[in-house]
């Protein structure tokens, strides 16, 4: 397993596009004497086995990252540029909604809708609450005869 990035990738460093050329990797991790890491899953075990996260694999790191690049606002076009996802349909299986996350747009749309009400009546604006009818398609009162 090499652990690493792909030989040719375009960085952006001061507006000009470069290229990183190397052999099948060009090596993220190295030992202190400066060999590439080429497997590191027996010290990943062991890491994760000090940490109490037994059976927390590498790439479930990749699905985390790409969730709180989301949930902190970054555009999926973006996240999907910085996970490495090619294509849409493979980012939607890392980009899991849950019931929170709905509840947390529930919450959006309410907070919003309220923030519009606000400033509709210190605008001075008529506004009836939903449910309520409206003013202007209200019958009128008929006086007795």
């Amino acid at each position: 397993m090499c652990v690493g990035v792909p030989p040719a990738i375009e960085l952006k460093s001061n507006g000009k596009r470069e290229r990183i050329r190397g052999g099948n990797c060009c090596n993220l991790l190295t030992r202190a004497n400066g060999e590439p890491v080429r497997d590191f899953r027996g010290a990943w075990d062991a890491l994760t086995h000090t940490a109490q996260v037994d059976g927390l694999l590498f790439h479930d790191l990749r699905r985390s990252a790409v969730r709180n690049l989301v949930r902190r606002g970054v555009s999926e076009q973006v996240a999907m540029r910085i996970s490495g996802h090619k294509s849409r349909s493979v980012f939607e299986r890392y980009n899991i909604v849950s019931e929170s996350d709905l509840a947390d747009a529930a919450l959006k749309i309410e907070r919003g809708a309220k923030a519009e009400l606000a400033r509709a009546v210190g605008h001075g604006l008529d506004i009836v609450a939903p449910n309520q009818g409206s003013p202007e398609l209200a019958p009128k009162a008929q006086k007795p005869s």
